[in-house]
This record gives C-alpha cells, sequence and structure tokens, in this order.
C-alpha cells in the first residue's frame, strides 16, 4: 500500500509539471477580524464550516465565518495539549484536517500530529516526533522550515508536507494490528530528485 500512495503522489505532483495552469478568479480578497494577532495557517472544512488554526494560539482550533465586509475569526475549540516530549515552548501549528468527528493538528516545533475531538476532549499525541526520519532523508535543513500540511489517508495513514530547504513528505502509518506507539515512518525529500517508487 505504501508504493500505491507514493506513486499517487508522485503522479499528482508530476501532474502539475505536464498540464498547463488552472485559470483562477479571485472572488474576494476580504480582512480578517476577530481573534487578535490571528494568523490562520492550516484550513480544513467540516461540515460546511471553515476552521484554521493560528501561528500565534496554540490552545485554539478557530471558526472562520465569511461575511460579505470581511471574514470573522474565532476561537471554536479551546485546549490544553498533553506534553509533547520535548521542551518547545510554542506548539506551531500549521496543517490542520478533519475526518470522522475529530481534528487533527500538526506542529511545526513538536514535530508531530495532535489529535482533538470536536468537543475539545480527547487530546493526544498520535504520531512520535518524525524529526529522525526527516534527518535521515536531508529535511529539516534549515531553522523553522518543517511540517507546514497534513492529509489523512484512513485512520492508519497520514501524509506530512514539509515546507521547504528541501521540501519533501512524510509518510506516518500503522500496520493493521501494530501497535500503536510504533507506526513506519518514511521520509522523501521532493527537491532534487522525486519519490522512490
Amino acid at each position: 500500500m505504501g508504493r500505491s500512495l507514493c506513486a499517487l503522489v508522485a503522479l499528482l505532483l508530476g501532474l502539475g509539471q505536464a498540464t498547463d495552469a488552472l485559470e483562477l478568479e479571485l472572488l474576494a480578497a476580504l480582512p480578517i477580524r476577530g481573534l487578535e494577532n490571528a494568523q490562520p495557517s492550516g484550513l480544513t472544512m467540516a461540515g460546511g464550516v471553515l476552521f484554521a488554526v493560528s501561528d500565534k494560539h496554540d490552545h485554539a482550533i478557530c471558526r472562520i465565518d465569511i461575511r460579505d465586509d470581511g471574514a470573522r475569526l474565532e476561537p471554536f475549540i479551546t485546549f490544553n495539549a498533553p506534553w509533547s516530549g520535548t521542551w518547545a515552548t510554542k506548539l506551531d501549528f500549521e496543517g490542520l484536517a478533519f475526518a470522522d468527528g475529530s481534528f487533527y493538528l500538526v506542529s511545526e516545533s513538536c514535530l508531530r500530529v495532535l489529535h482533538v475531538n470536536e468537543n475539545g476532549g480527547g487530546l493526544d499525541w498520535i504520531t512520535p516526533n518524525v524529526g529522525k526520519a526527516a534527518t535521515e532523508a536531508g529535511l529539516f535543513g534549515v531553522k523553522n522550515a518543517h511540517l507546514e500540511g497534513i492529509a489523512l489517508f484512513g485512520p492508519r495513514r497520514i501524509l506530512l508536507a514539509v515546507e521547504r530547504e528541501p521540501r519533501g513528505l512524510i509518510e506516518v502509518s500503522w500496520e493493521e494490528g501494530a501497535d500503536e506507539d510504533e507506526p513506519q515512518i518514511k521520509a522523501w525529500a521532493t527537491d532534487e530528485t522525486m519519490l522512490t517508487l
């Protein structure tokens, strides 16, 4: 299955190079009001509602209400994350995904994924720190150029995006029946070479 995922990602990455660019039309550019010092980072849609995390707000998942005169960003769920196993002073959430009644937040400073259910409970770091696998693959070569995005491929497979220098992907997966604390972690630098299939 890992090879299938890699082939799919490689195919999708190649499609962007082989096709003409999509013509997009800007519908609106709106100021964001509400949360002080908001720096929206990860975005996801759930039940027709847009949600975001903000770089400077480590304890909230925010709801974005789009209005004619602007967007309003307000905390929707507030929480206190459990200890991450690192001494990071900021969690710096960058990526956000939603599936099956739960949010998944990527912490750039902790190099982990936090699970939060839609009621603000169920707080748990579901991945180990992916730093070792990323470094071995040549990723994380520049300060503050780490995890930026997340995609969920079912309950047992997560794909994380690495920002830059080099760009890359990290796959965290659990085999059926395997210990939840021992996922497989694979990492690829995608700047100079495409994914190994």
